[in-house]
Order: C-alpha cells, then sequence, then structure tokens
C-alpha cells in the first residue's frame, strides 16, 4: 500500500496537469462596433438643433454670398452660400474622420455648393473647435483675419433675423 499511495499522487497529478494543458480555452467573443450613421456623428459633433446658432449661421451666409448657393469668391477658391476654401472640407473630413473611419473624406469640394452641405460643415468645424457657439470665435475660425465691419455686419443681421421671428 505504501508503494501504491504515491504511485497514485504521481498518477493523478500527471493526470490533472496534462488536463490544464489541454483544457479547451474560451475567449469572449469581439463584439462589432456599432454602426454609426453619418448623421449621428454630425448631431454629437455639432449638438442638436439650436434656434439662435441656425440664425447666426443665416447671417454668415448672408454676409458671405446673400445666399446664392454658385456663388465663387477670393480668386474662385471660396464657394458656395458660405463661401468654404478646400481646407474647410479637408478639416470638416478630418474630424468627421476622427469619430468614424467611415466618414473620412465624407465631403467633397463640390459639395460646398450645396447649402444643406455647407451648414453641415459649418456645424462639423464649429462643433469640434467652438464647442460653446461663441459668435466671435466663430468668425475668427470661419474667416481668420477679418475686419470688424465682418462681425458688425454679421451681428447686425443676426439682430435684424431675430426680430423678424
Amino acid at each position: 500500500m505504501r508503494k501504491f499511495v504515491p504511485l497514485f499522487i504521481l498518477l493523478m497529478s500527471a493526470y490533472l496537469g496534462y488536463n490544464r494543458l489541454h483544457e479547451i480555452k474560451t475567449f469572449p467573443v469581439r463584439q462589432e462596433a456599432p454602426v454609426i450613421t453619418h448623421e449621428e456623428v454630425i448631431e454629437e459633433i455639432a449638438g442638436s438643433d439650436d434656434p439662435d446658432w441656425d440664425r447666426f449661421i443665416s447671417a454668415v451666409i448672408w454676409k458671405e454670398s446673400k445666399g446664392v448657393e454658385d456663388c465663387i469668391g477670393d480668386g474662385g477658391k471660396a464657394v458656395g452660400v458660405l463661401q468654404i476654401h478646400p481646407i474647410m472640407v479637408r478639416e470638416a473630413n478630418r474630424i468627421l474622420a476622427m469619430k468614424d473611419a467611415s466618414q473620412a473624406n465624407f465631403y467633397t469640394y463640390s459639395d460646398r455648393y450645396s447649402r444643406e452641405k455647407s451648414i453641415e460643415m459649418f456645424k462639423v468645424v464649429q462643433g469640434y473647435h467652438n464647442k460653446r457657439k461663441d459668435h466671435r470665435k466663430a468668425l475668427q475660425i470661419w474667416n481668420h483675419g477679418h475686419p470688424a465691419s465682418y462681425y458688425n455686419d454679421i451681428m447686425w443681421k443676426f439682430n435684424q433675423l431675430g426680430e423678424t421671428i
């Protein structure tokens, strides 16, 4: 019996060690990232509808193009209702790509001629760089180095639009 106990212990430890080495390892199933729509990304960055902000954007549109969608300015570099330069399109795409890689290069240069897409680009850029929706900062971002009259004209129109509502 004395020889049997150590042999039994040896065999059991070998058996248990073997089973531990050959256990089937299970790993948690990797879940796919939820699909985020373009609209959800824009809403996350730009925030929900804000009547004052929309009124401000309307005032900027009035100043930049008087609302003419095919307006071309700055020697052909700026186009559309918000007079968007190519660098602003790239910036909007960069911001969207940080949230979701499938959103990279969502906007094209021709989207600057669309009022809706132009406003989206404005909201994306401002929502990222100007979360508080400060009007002065918004205009610095949009038209850096503008004269004081640019700000004054936009704020005059902003106030005038508020009176008509």
